[in-house]
C-alpha cells in the first residue's frame, strides 16, 4: 500500500486530503448535532418559563379579584341591606365596587336562592328573577366557597362568550344571606394574556371543552371549538407539555406550549418554529462556513505534505544506499586486515558522511516542521482576512453569515479568556497584606474614568478601612460593581454610593446605586457564570463579572449578596473578614 502511494504525487495529496477531510467532517456532524441539540433545548426552556410566568399572571389576576369580592362581601353594610331587603343601598354599594374593580363591567346581589335582589348597572327586567339554573349558583352553593363559572354564551346582545366569579355572602353568625357575582369586562383575559409575548408568539385560552375563550385572531360573539388542535386536546386531558405543528390559519409551522390552569381551563402559546430556533439556525450556518474553512486549509496541508513525504522518501533511499556501502566496507576489513587503516580512515569518513547527512536530514525536518506548522498558524486569522480582503465579492446574506462567524469567533475567544481568568483566581492569587480600600478604589475610578465621565456618574463613597487581602482581586471587585451600576442605568446621572462598616463577619462593603434595578426570583441567578437577564443589543458583556466578585470574595472568606427592587436601583453586599483583630 504504502508503495503504491508513493508511485504518484495525487495519490499522496489524496491521501492526505481524506485523512484531514473525513475526521474534521466528522466531528463537525457531532458538535452540529450538540449544539443544535443544546440550542433548541434552550429555546424550549425559555419559551416554557415565558409561558408559566403568563399563567401564573391569569392566576393572580382572578385570584386577586376573588379577594377583592370576598372582602366587599364581608362588609356589614351588604348584610345589612339584605337583612332589610333595602336594594337601593346595596345598589348604591355595588356601583362603589365597580368604580374600584377597573376589571369588572356589572356586578350583583342575589338572594340565597338566587334570586335577583340587586344589580349594577341596573336592569330592572332582572329584579325578582332566579337563575338558580345558571353554573355559576350551582357551583358556588356546592360548598359555598368562591367560584369561577364555565364560559357561557350571554343571550342578549351584544352577545359575547362570558364568565362570571361567585362570592357567597355570609351574615355575623355564618348563615349565607346572599350571594355576590361579578362579571368581568370584554378585555379581562386580553388585558392579561395580550402584553405576555415574545416576538411573534401570542397566548390564546380554552374552557373545559376545548372551545375559544380567548384568542387575539378571534371576535368570540359565537362558539370557536378548537378542541381537535392537538394542543388543546392535551389541555383537555390535564397534560401539560410542548408539540410542534401547523397554524391552523397560516399553515405555518408552529411550537404550541400548553397547560392545564384552574378553574378548568387550559392556556395555549404560540410560536413560529423558526423563531424559537433562530440560534440554533445561525450556529449551524457558523460550523458549515468553519468546516469549509478547515478543508481548504487541509487540502493546502495536504499538498504540502505530499512534497515533505517525497523529499522524506528520496533521503530514505539515500540512507538505505549509505548502510549497504557501510556494510561492504566491513567485509572488506574482515578479509583485508593489511589494509586496516586504509579502511579505518575510509570508514571514518563515511561516518562522518554520514553525521553530516543526519544533521541535514534533521535541520531538513525540522524546515518542513515548520512550513506545516505554517498554515495552522493561521487558521485564527483566516476568517478575520476573508472579511476585511474579499468582504465585496460576497453577496449581503454571504457577508451576514460571514459576520456570524467573526463575531462568534471573537466571542469564543472573549469567553475563553474570561473562563480562564475565572478558573486562575483560586490558583494565581496574591497572599493577603494589609491593603488601603480608598487607595484602590481611587485607581479603579481612575481605570474606569472614561466610562464614568461619558455618563456623567456621581460616585461617592464614605472612608474606608485598611485590612489584610488581595490587592489586586478586591479592586476587580470594585471594578466589576461600579462598571455594572454605570451600564446598567437608564438615569441620565448615574448616582452611586460605596460604603463599610464593622460587622460580626467582619467589615460589610455596600455598593449601591440608582440603576434599572433586579428582580428578587434572579438574585440568586446574577451571581451564576455567563448568565444574562438582558440581551447583548442591551447591554454588552460575557455575564461573568459577577461570578469573578463571587469567587474573589468566598476566597476572601466573605460571601457576596444583592438587594434590589426593579426600577428602584440595587444594593451589592459583600463581607471580608478582619484578619487584623484576629491576630
Amino acid at each position: 500500500m504504502k508503495k503504491w502511494l508513493l508511485e504518484k504525487r495525487w495519490r499522496i495529496v489524496l491521501a492526505g486530503f481524506l485523512t484531514v477531510a473525513l475526521p474534521l467532517v466528522g466531528i463537525t456532524i457531532f458538535v452540529y448535532l450538540q449544539v443544535i441539540s443544546q440550542f433548541k433545548e434552550l429555546g424550549l426552556e425559555e419559551n416554557q418559563a415565558f409561558f408559566n410566568l403568563a399563567a401564573y399572571h391569569l392566576e393572580e389576576r382572578i385570584n386577586n379579584d376573588i379577594s377583592a369580592g370576598t372582602i366587599f362581601a364581608s362588609r356589614p353594610q351588604i348584610i345589612e341591606a339584605l337583612e332589610k331587603g333595602d336594594g337601593v343601598t346595596a345598589r348604591a354599594h355595588l356601583r362603589d365596587l365597580i368604580q374600584n374593580l377597573p376589571n369588572m363591567e356589572r356586578a350583583a346581589i342575589t338572594l340565597p336562592k338566587a334570586v335577583m335582589f340587586a344589580e349594577y348597572p341596573e336592569n330592572p327586567e332582572a329584579l325578582g328573577m332566579d337563575f338558580s339554573f345558571r353554573d355559576w349558583y350551582q357551583g358556588v352553593s356546592k360548598k359555598w366557597v368562591p367560584y369561577v363559572s364555565d364560559f357561557f354564551l350571554r343571550e342578549v346582545q351584544p352577545r359575547r362568550y362570558l364568565f362570571v366569579i361567585a362570592v357567597p355572602i355570609r351574615d355575623q353568625s355564618g348563615k349565607i344571606a346572599g350571594v355576590l357575582v361579578l362579571q368581568p369586562k370584554e378585555d379581562y383575559l386580553k388585558n392579561v394574556l395580550g402584553p405576555m409575548h415574545t416576538g411573534k408568539s401570542f397566548i390564546y385560552a380554552v374552557d373545559r371543552h376545548g372551545n375559544l375563550i380567548y384568542h387575539p385572531e378571534y371576535r368570540l360573539d359565537r362558539i370557536v371549538d378548537f378542541s381537535k388542535i392537538q394542543a388543546v386536546d392535551g389541555v383537555k386531558r390535564g397534560l401539560t407539555g410542548t408539540k410542534q405543528g401547523l397554524d391552523p390559519i397560516s399553515n405555518e409551522p408552529i411550537i404550541s406550549t400548553f397547560r392545564p390552569v384552574k378553574w378548568g381551563w387550559g392556556l395555549v402559546m404560540q410560536r413560529p418554529v423558526k423563531e424559537v430556533f433562530h440560534r440554533a439556525r445561525e450556529i449551524a450556518v457558523g460550523l458549515v462556513l468553519l468546516a469549509a474553512a478547515f478543508l481548504v486549509l487541509g487540502g493546502i496541508a495536504a499538498y504540502k505534505g505530499a512534497g515533505l513525504l517525497f523529499s522524506s522518501h528520496r533521503l530514505s533511499l539515500e540512507l538505505r544506499e549509505k548502510e549497504i556501502y557501510e556494510r561492504e566496507m566491513k567485509e572488506k576489513l574482515r578479509t583485508e586486515l593489511d589494509e586496516h587503516l586504509r579502511t579505518g580512515r575510509k570508514l571514518a569518513e563515511t561516518m562522518a558522511e554520514l553525521e553530516r547527512s543526519n544533521r541535514e536530514l534533521e535541520q531538513y525536518a525540522y524546515v518542513a516542521s515548520h512550513d506545516l506548522q505554517e498554515p495552522l498558524r493561521k487558521i485564527t486569522s483566516f476568517i478575520s482576512l476573508l472579511e476585511k480582503r474579499y468582504k465585496d465579492s460576497f453577496d449581503e446574506e454571504g457577508v451576514k453569515y460571514l459576520h456570524y462567524v467573526v463575531d462568534g469567533a471573537k466571542r469564543m475567544q472573549t469567553l475563553i479568556n474570561d473562563l480562564l481568568a475565572y478558573s486562575r483566581l483560586g490558583t494565581q492569587g496574591k497572599p493577603f497584606l494589609r491593603t488601603d480600600c480608598n487607595e484602590v478604589l481611587d485607581r479603579v475610578l481612575a481605570d474606569l474614568d472614561k466610562p464614568i465621565k461619558n455618563r456623567g456618574a456621581d460616585i461617592t463613597h464614605d472612608a474606608l478601612p485598611t485590612l489584610m487581602a488581595d490587592e489586586l482581586q478586591l479592586g476587580q471587585v470594585f471594578q466589576n460593581l461600579v462598571a455594572n451600576a454605570v451600564k446598567f442605568c437608564r438615569d441620565p446621572r448615574p448616582r452611586i454610593h460605596i460604603s463599610a462598616k464593622r460587622g460580626a463577619e467582619g467589615w460589610l462593603f455596600s455598593v449601591s446605586d440608582n440603576g434599572i434595578g433586579i428582580k428578587e426570583e434572579f438574585f440568586d441567578r446574577i451571581f451564576v457564570m455567563f448568565q444574562r437577564l438582558h440581551t447583548r443589543a442591551e447591554y454588552p458583556g460575557t455575564g461573568i463579572g459577577l461570578a469573578v466578585c463571587k469567587k474573589i470574595i468566598e476566597r476572601h472568606g466573605g460571601r457576596i449578596w444583592a438587594e434590589s427592587e426593579a426600577g428602584k436601583g440595587s444594593t451589592f453586599y459583600f463581607t471580608i473578614p478582619d484578619r487584623q483583630a484576629s491576630k
